[in-house]
C-alpha cells in the first residue's frame, strides 16, 4: 500500500562532487513519494559542482556557502526546511526508488518514533560490495517488517555503524534537539544520531534502500578532503561532551564501546595528521574500549612500549596510508 504523503525536506551537503551529483539527485527527484524540496548546500566547491546544480534548477532549492564541513552544510539545509520530515543524503550516495516512501510510511504508523533508518548497500569497488547493518546476514532472527528498536544503543552496538543517508528524522525532534555541531568536523553525525536517540526510540527498516559508493564517486577529491578532516580532529572528551549526562547508567556499556571506535578512528586520525602525542593520550585513555583488529593492536602496542617503538609504528601507519592513496590515485585514473 502506498504511503501515506508527508512533507519530507532531503538536505544534501555537495563539496566538490561534480562526479556523483547528478546520480544522488536523479535518485532523489525519481522516489515513488517525491519529497517537498530538496536543499543542496553547495559547501564552497571549487570543480563543477554549481555548474550541475543550476542545471537542476526548478527542482532543487539551491544554498551557496564557503567551505565549512558537512555539519555547517546539513545545518544551512535545516535552517530553511518546511518539511515535517528530515532526510540527510551525502551527495556521493543515492537511494533506491522507495527510500522516502518507506520512510514515511513507518514515522506515519508509529508516532512515537524520532526517527528510523534502513539497511543499507557499501560498494568500495566494482568487486567489494557489503550489505549492512550485520543483523541483514543472519540467517535467523531478522523480523520481516520494520520495527521499532527497543534500545537504540544496543542496537547500534551490535550493529557497529548507522549510515548518514540511511536515516529520517521529524523535525520537531530536531528543533527540540538543535543543529549539529558544526566545531565537530569528524564524526559529527556519529554523534548527533546518538543526541537525537536521548530524545525518542528509532526504528528500523530491513531493506537495502541507501547505497553509498563514496570511495568509487569521490578518488579524486578522496585523499585531499580526508587529510583536511584529520587535521580538523576533535579530542574525544569534545565530541562526548554533550551526551555523557544524556545517556542512562544501564546503556553506558553500549556507550563506551561506541565510543572506543569513535577513538580508534580518532587515533588514528591524528597519527596521519602528525599529532602523535595526542594520539597516545587517546589510546591510553580509551583504548581498552577500542575494536579489537590489527590496526587497534598495532597502535595500542605502540602506545603502551612508547619510545622510538612508538615513533616506528606511527611511520609505518603513515606509510601504509601513502600507499592506499597510491593505489586510490592510481585506480581513479583507470577508464
Amino acid at each position: 500500500m502506498m504511503a501515506e504523503i508527508s512533507t519530507v525536506s532531503v538536505i544534501i551537503p555537495a563539496y566538490n562532487c561534480e562526479n556523483s551529483i547528478v546520480q544522488c539527485l536523479e535518485s532523489v527527484l525519481g522516489q515513488t513519494v517525491p519529497p517537498k524540496e530538496t536543499v543542496v548546500v553547495n559547501d564552497g566547491s571549487t570543480d563543477g559542482t554549481g555548474d550541475i546544480l543550476r542545471r537542476f534548477e526548478g527542482h532543487i532549492r539551491i544554498i551557496e556557502q564557503s567551505n565549512k564541513g558537512q555539519g555547517a552544510a546539513r545545518n544551512a539545509g535545516i535552517k530553511v526546511a518546511r518539511g515535517e520530515f528530515i532526510a540527510f543524503l551525502d551527495a556521493d550516495d543515492y537511494w533506491e526508488s522507495r527510500f522516502l516512501e518507506r520512510c514515511t510510511e513507518f514515522l506515519n504508523q508509529y508516532h512515537e518514533a524520532a526517527a528510523v533508518l534502513t539497511a543499507w548497500m557499501i560498494i568500495v569497488d566494482k568487486k567489494t560490495i557489503t550489505i549492512g547493518p550485520p543483523i541483514m546476514n543472519r540467517d535467523q532472527g531478522l523480523p520481516d517488517a520494520p520495527f521499532l528498536i527497543q534500545n537504540f544503543l544496543r542496537f547500534w552496538d551490535e550493529q557497529h555503524y548507522i549510515q548518514t543517508g540511511a536515516i529520517m528524522i521529524r523535525h520537531d525532534v530536531i528543533r527540540k534537539a538543535g543543529l549539529q555541531r558544526e566545531d565537530l568536523r569528524v564524526s559529527q553525525d556519529l554523534e548527533y544520531w546518538l543526541f537525537i536517540a536521548t530524545f525518542g526510540k528509532w526504528g528500523f527498516i530491513p531493506e537495502r534502500l541507501f547505497v553509498s559508493n563514496s570511495r568509487m564517486n569521490a578518488r579524486e577529491h578522496w585523499i585531499e578532503r580526508y587529510r583536511q578532516r584529520r587535521m580538523l580532529c576533535p579530542s574525544v572528551e569534545s565530541w562526548q561532551e554533550l551526551l555523557v549526562e544524556r545517556i542512562p547508567e544501564t546503556d553506558r556499556p553500549y556507550f563506551e564501546r561506541i565510543r572506543g571506535r569513535v577513538a580508534a578512528n580518532f587515533s588514528h586520525s591524528m597519527i596521519l595528521s602528525g599529532r602523535s602525542g595526542e594520539a597516545k593520550k587517546i589510546i591510553k585513555t580509551y583504548g581498552n574500549r577500542m575494536p579489537v583488529n590489527r590496526l587497534t593492536t598495532l597502535m595500542r602496542l605502540g602506545a603502551k612500549a612508547g619510545g622510538p617503538v612508538w615513533s616506528g609504528i606511527c611511520q609505518l601507519i603513515r606509510t601504509k596510508e601513502m600507499m592506499k592513496n597510491w593505489k586510490l590515485q592510481w585506480s581513479a585514473k583507470r577508464p
